[in-house]
């Protein structure tokens, strides 16, 4: 018998335990199980679970399931939070870069190439080099 017919009777078996199947569907999974001795015994096995599970009886704490009730409620509230946070800063990303359209990027540091001319200028202030890296630097160059 194929593997698929075996997962649908216990998909179907599970279902019906829990919930209820349909009509046509009862009528698949009782044939089913009529001709195949392993999806019969899976099917008897939870049967007596499911029964043992009603001896047990349990008593819930009201004040328990309070605790675990407002645990679960502000668990899903931060949740939620993040979130958002979440899908603010994705669009605050996504949008980023359109803002800074046209601007150039440029570090609030100096260029190591300017700090070095700056002290050489600084440090021979009178002679003709000292003229020509000024010139350099600010863009008209040597003549």
């Amino acid at each position: 018998m194929p593997l698929e017919n075996h997962e649908k009777a216990r998909f179907l078996l599970h279902r019906s335990l829990v919930e209820g199947i349909s009509l046509e569907d009862r009528h698949w999974l009782d044939a089913h199980v009529g001709q195949c001795a392993e999806c019969g015994r899976y099917a008897d096995l939870s049967a007596r679970a499911v029964r043992a599970l009603d001896w047990f009886a349990l008593e819930l704490d009201p004040a328990a399931a309070l605790r675990v009730e407002n645990v679960v409620r502000s668990r899903a509230e931060g949740m939620r939070s993040a979130e958002a946070r979440a899908k603010s800063l994705w669009i605050g990303t996504a949008v980023a870069p359109f803002g800074m359209a046209g601007q150039s990027i440029e570090s609030p540091q100096p260029r190591m190439a300017d700090r070095i001319r700056g002290v050489l200028v600084a440090a021979i202030p009178s002679t003709r080099v000292a003229a020509a890296f000024s010139k350099k630097a600010s863009g008209r160059g040597f003549r």
